[in-house]
C-alpha cells in the first residue's frame, strides 16, 4: 500500500505542470451518476450504480455501488449482496474531449447464499441434507486504471481498470445442530471456509449522465 501511495504523488507532481500548460479536462463535470453494464458479466452479477465527485480541477472521487442477485460459479445457489468501491482518482487531458486518471480504491463486497450439504449414512444408503447459509466477505485495497470519454453534451463513458489486494472471509451458519460426517471444499477461495489474501482484479465499462457541470 506505500508503495502504491508513492507512486500515486510522483504522478500527482509530473501530472501538475502538464495539467497547467493543457486544461483541457474542463469537460469532466463536478458531480455525474451513471450505470455500469460490466456489473452484469461479473463472476456476481448485479446492478451498479456510480457517482462521481470532482472537487478540483485534478482530483476526482468516486463511488461505485452494487447490488448482487445473482452468481455464475453455483446453479443451484441464490447469492444476494453488496459491492461498494470507493476511490480517489488524478486526472490528465489528452484533449478536450479525452482524459485518462490513475488512482487507488477501496473495496468492500458482502455475499449471503443459501446451500445444502449431502451427508450420508448407513454405507451411502440413505442421504440427508442440511441446509446452510454462507457468508463471504471480501475487503482490500489497490491501483486503478480509467480512460474517460465525453460522448454527447451530457453523457461519458469510462472504462476501468483496477488491480489489488485483500482479505477473503467465508463463514457457515448453520441451522441444524447435527454436524456429523459434514465436511467440505470447494472451488479454490471461491467456496472454502476460511481466512484468505485474495487477488481483486477488476474491468469497468460505465456511462454516465452529467448533473452538475
Amino acid at each position: 500500500m506505500k508503495r502504491a501511495i508513492i507512486i500515486i504523488f510522483v504522478l500527482f507532481v509530473s501530472g501538475s505542470s502538464y495539467s497547467q500548460k493543457k486544461d483541457s479536462i474542463g469537460f469532466l463535470p463536478k458531480y455525474a451518476i451513471g450505470i455500469s453494464p460490466s456489473a452484469y458479466i461479473n463472476v456476481y452479477r448485479g446492478i451498479q450504480i456510480s457517482q462521481d465527485f470532482r472537487f478540483s480541477k485534478e482530483l476526482n472521487l468516486t463511488l461505485e455501488s452494487g447490488f448482487i442477485f445473482d452468481g455464475t460459479l453455483f446453479a443451484n445457489r441464490d447469492p444476494r449482496g453488496i459491492r461498494l468501491r470507493f476511490g480517489i482518482e488524478y486526472l490528465f487531458p489528452v484533449d478536450k474531449e479525452d482524459a485518462f486518471s490513475v488512482g487507488i480504491f477501496f473495496l468492500k463486497r458482502y455475499i449471503q447464499e443459501d446451500l445444502q450439504f449431502e451427508v450420508n449414512h448407513w454405507e451411502q444408503r440413505y442421504f440427508r441434507r442440511i441446509p446452510v447459509k454462507r457468508t463471504k466477505d471480501l475487503k482490500g485495497s489497490g491501483m486503478s486504471l480509467d480512460f474517460k470519454q465525453k460522448i454527447l453534451q451530457r453523457f461519458h463513458v469510462d472504462f476501468g481498470f483496477g488491480i489489488g489486494i485483500g482479505t477473503f472471509s467465508i463463514n457457515d451458519k448453520f441451522y441444524s445442530e447435527d454436524r456429523e460426517n459434514l465436511e467440505y471444499r470447494g472451488w479454490y477461495a471461491y467456496d472454502t471456509v476460511g481466512d484468505y489474501f485474495f487477488p481483486i482484479v477488476f474491468f469497468n465499462i460505465n456511462f454516465s449522465y452529467v448533473i452538475i457541470k
